[in-house]
C-alpha cells in the first residue's frame, strides 16, 4: 500500500513532545507557541525540512489565535487615506485626479471633517489599487 505521508524523524518528534501541534487556547500557550518558534526562527540555515514543516503547522496555529483574540483595530477613512498618501508619495491633488474626485472632498475626508461615502471610498481604492474593504467604514455598508 503506496502513502503520501513522509516519515517523522527524531527533531520532529522532539518539536512534538515539547509543544504538541493543538489548538491555543491561552496566552499563557501562545507564549510557549511563540518562544518554541523564535527558537526554530534563529536556528535559520540549520533546520530540517520536518522542522520547517513544524514551523509551518506553529504559524498557522499562532496566527489563528491572534486572529480570534487581537484582532487588528479597524482604520478610519482619514487614517487609511493619510497611510496611502504618504506610502505612495502623492499629493491631494493627484488623489482626486486619478479617483475622479474633488480636491476638497478628499480635504474634508482627509481632515475628518465629514465621512466619506461608499462611492467615494471605492473610488479611492481604485485609485491606490487596494480592495476597499481597507476602509473600515465600507466594512459596514457594503
Amino acid at each position: 500500500m503506496a502513502t503520501d505521508a513522509r516519515a517523522v524523524g527524531e527533531p520532529y518528534l522532539a518539536l512534538i513532545r515539547a509543544f504538541p501541534l493543538r489548538p491555543i487556547r491561552s496566552e499563557e500557550e501562545l507564549r510557549r507557541a511563540i518562544s518554541v518558534m523564535d527558537g526554530l526562527i534563529d536556528r535559520a540555515g540549520n533546520r530540517q525540512a520536518e522542522e520547517e514543516d513544524y514551523m509551518l503547522v506553529l504559524g498557522d496555529l499562532i496566527e489563528q489565535f491572534e486572529t480570534e483574540h487581537f484582532p487588528e483595530p479597524k482604520v478610519p477613512a482619514s487614517g487609511m487615506l493619510e497611510f496611502l498618501l504618504e506610502q505612495r508619495g502623492q499629493t491631494v491633488a493627484e488623489v482626486a485626479l486619478g479617483s475622479g474626485l474633488d480636491e476638497a472632498a478628499i480635504i474634508a475626508i482627509l481632515s475628518g471633517g465629514r465621512s466619506a461615502s461608499s462611492a467615494e471610498l471605492r473610488a479611492i481604492s481604485r485609485h491606490f489599487g487596494i480592495d476597499p474593504t481597507e476602509f473600515s467604514e465600507l466594512d459596514d455598508r457594503a
